[in-house]
């Protein structure tokens, strides 16, 4: 199993940023990288790499303040993912 810690990808105006995303796609192995601490959903195709980011569950920053996460299913080598919401209480 091969791991790579890239920690250089930043948003832009709170949008993925595609040419980030195309950069690092140059150096995968893997056909799909999953990361998080990015705070906006993402599920982007760069250069045949998929980019999977599952946004926040208390600080989203696509303005709905629901908690958000995706669902990924893989089967028989194919991946879907689904967005999901969770209204909830914030503790003040």
């Amino acid at each position: 199993m091969r791991i790579a810690v890239v920690d250089s990808l930043k948003r832009e105006n709170n949008s993925p940023n595609m040419k980030g995303l195309a950069q690092i796609a140059s150096g995968m192995e893997s056909d799909v990288c999953i990361f998080g601490h990015y705070h906006l959903f993402m599920d982007e195709e760069v250069n045949g790499k998929r980019f999977i980011c599952p946004s926040s569950a208390g600080m989203p920053f696509n303005g709905d303040p629901r908690a958000q996460y995706i669902i990924l299913d893989i089967f028989e080598g194919n991946i879907t993912t689904s967005r999901q919401y969770v209204e909830y209480a914030k503790r003040r």
